[in-house]
């Protein structure tokens, strides 16, 4: 696919502040309106695709419709071939990238199993990431990531699904904190300063009780509920096991006084 700088200077939105594209929800038909009729949409978003760009406008396309996409392929490389074919129809260019084989360097059965471990974790990764804290945004994006890197290195991984789990939670700690797993404290802000996502599903009750914990505590928190056993969580953010199960404690503690203090602030 040719580089942005050879095909941007034809994009009808040349003239446009970059900054334009990266706009609020109620300004982004508008915009995406502008990409009607552009001679470069195809390569244009073929390149957001193709570099996992998760913001702004690209094509015509929101970052949600490239988000929802990337997780129905993951392990496409190049988009450009496949949007040639659909164009900018997202139906059709999801089910063109599901019928071609994507993992070229693995076997069939090999591409299968990838598969089936994507799908099957792919949610319950994003859940697990907003429990430790995230937002939907940044659990995706980790998530996502996580998923591209273990294509990449299948053969390596003995254990997929423990794998993917480290791999996604250190990726999001790294991108949010800028930290390891082994240099997770109490000091650190409970929250990122960017967390502001207004999804749905983070207001749950138990989500929104989590975030009240110290980011450490709601670390092992989520590490647990997702069946981790103290070992596993140990091994994962590089960290001796009794240091574990203290924090296990200690969140649990904190939790059942936090679930004191709303009964009685309820009554």
């Amino acid at each position: 696919m040719s580089g942005p700088t050879e095909w941007s200077t034809r994009a009808a939105c040349r003239t446009v502040d970059p900054w334009e594209m990266f706009v609020p929800a109620r300004a982004r038909e508008r915009r995406q309106s502008d990409c009607l009729g552009c001679p470069v949409q195809i390569p244009c978003l073929a390149h957001a695709l193709d570099n996992r760009i998760t913001d702004g406008i690209f094509g015509g396309w929101s970052q949600r419709e490239r988000r929802a996409l990337l997780r129905m392929a993951p392990a496409v490389s190049s988009w450009s071939g496949i949007l040639e074919a659909a164009g900018t129809d997202f139906e059709k260019a999801a089910a063109l990238a599901q019928q071609q084989r994507c993992l070229p360097w693995l076997s069939s059965e090999e591409e299968a199993a990838f598969t089936a471990v994507f799908r099957a974790r792919f949610v319950p990764l994003v859940a697990f990431l907003i429990k430790a804290g995230g937002s939907r945004q940044d659990a995706e994006d980790a998530v996502q990531s996580a998923c591209v890197e273990l294509a990449e290195t299948w053969r390596r991984v003995e254990c997929p699904e423990p794998w993917l789990r480290t791999t996604a939670y250190r990726m999001w700690l790294k991108s949010v904190y800028r930290i390891r797993p082994d240099e997770l404290t109490e000091e650190i802000p409970e929250s990122p300063a960017n967390d502001h996502s207004d999804d749905v599903a983070e207001k749950l009750a138990m989500v929104q009780l989590l975030r009240r914990l110290p980011l450490l505590q709601r670390t092992v928190m989520a590490f647990e509920f997702d069946g981790c056993e103290p070992s596993e969580t140990a091994e994962a953010l590089g960290v001796p096991a009794a240091n574990v199960r203290q924090n296990l404690r200690r969140a649990r503690q904190k939790l059942e006084r936090l679930l004191d203090e709303d009964a009685g602030g309820g009554q």
